[in-house]
C-alpha cells in the first residue's frame, strides 16, 4: 500500500501538471523539489463544437477551463447537484468522437466518484492513508467504483481545438483537441449513497483506536470540500 501511496502521489502531480495545461494562466509550482520543463501557460481556441454556425462556448466549458470542476458547481443550475467533467484529448478527431460517444455512466462514471472519494481521503490523511484508516482506504475506494450511482445523469458534451503556445509566443506541439463530458448527480442523493459505502464496508483488518478515530473523524465532514 505505501508503494500504491507513492504511486498515487506521483500520478497526481503528473495529473495536475496535465490538467493545469489547458487554463490560460498556470500558477507556479509550488512544490520547489519538483522539477518539470518550462509550462505551457497560453493557448488559442482554433475551433470548437458548432462554431461554424455562431454558437458560443458554452459558459460551463468557459468555467471549466478557468477555475475547474468547482467552479463549474458554482453555477446557479448546479449549486445543488455535483459535478463531474471526464475529459480527453489528442490529435485524432474521430477517435475521441468515438470515445465520447461510447462513455459509459455504467462502466466509467463509478471509477470518476472512486476519485473523487480517493482524493478527499488523501487530503484529510496526516499520514500514509493504510496508516491512517487501515484498510478501510483501499477497501472505500474498490467499493465506489464497483457501486452503480443511481441518479447520475450525462447531460452535455463538448469539444475544442486548441492550439499551446510558450511565453515567448513559440508554438508547442500540433493543434490538440479536447473533447469534455459533463456528468451530474443530486448532491443529497450522492451524499446518502456514499455514506452507505462507507458504513457497510467488510474489512478484513479491524482498524486499531486511532484508525478508528481518523474514520470517525472523515465520516463526519466528509463532503467539505469534496
Amino acid at each position: 500500500m505505501k508503494e500504491l501511496f507513492f504511486y498515487l502521489l506521483g500520478a497526481g502531480i503528473l495529473l495536475c501538471n496535465a490538467c493545469a495545461a489547458k487554463q490560460a494562466k498556470l500558477p507556479e509550482m509550488e512544490d520547489e523539489l519538483v522539477q518539470s520543463p518550462k509550462p505551457i501557460n497560453v493557448y488559442d481556441i482554433i475551433n470548437y463544437k458548432d462554431m461554424e454556425d455562431g454558437a458560443e462556448i458554452p459558459v460551463w466549458v468557459s468555467q471549466y477551463l478557468n477555475e475547474g470542476v468547482l467552479g463549474v458547481e458554482t453555477l446557479d443550475e448546479y449549486r445543488d447537484r455535483y459535478v463531474f467533467i471526464v475529459e480527453n484529448t489528442g490529435i485524432n478527431f474521430r477517435t475521441l468522437q468515438q470515445w465520447s460517444a461510447a462513455f459509459s455512466l455504467y462502466q466509467d462514471f463509478p471509477r470518476r466518484v472512486a476519485s473523487r472519494i480517493e482524493k478527499r481521503l488523501l487530503n484529510a490523511a496526516n499520514q500514509y492513508p493504510d496508516d491512517e484508516y487501515g484498510d478501510f482506504f483501499e477497501a472505500s475506494v474498490k467499493a465506489a467504483s464497483d457501486t452503480y450511482y443511481r441518479g447520475a445523469a450525462r447531460e452535455r458534451d463538448f469539444w475544442l481545438l486548441l492550439q499551446y503556445f510558450e511565453e515567448d509566443g513559440v508554438t508547442v506541439g500540433p493543434e490538440s483537441y479536447i473533447f469534455l463530458v459533463l456528468i451530474s448527480a443530486d448532491k443529497s442523493f450522492m451524499q446518502n449513497q456514499i455514506l452507505q459505502i462507507l458504513n457497510n464496508l467488510e474489512l478484513e483488518h479491524k482498524p486499531d483506536k486511532d484508525q478508528t478515530s481518523a474514520i470517525n473523524r472523515i465520516k463526519e465532514n466528509f463532503f467539505e470540500n469534496f
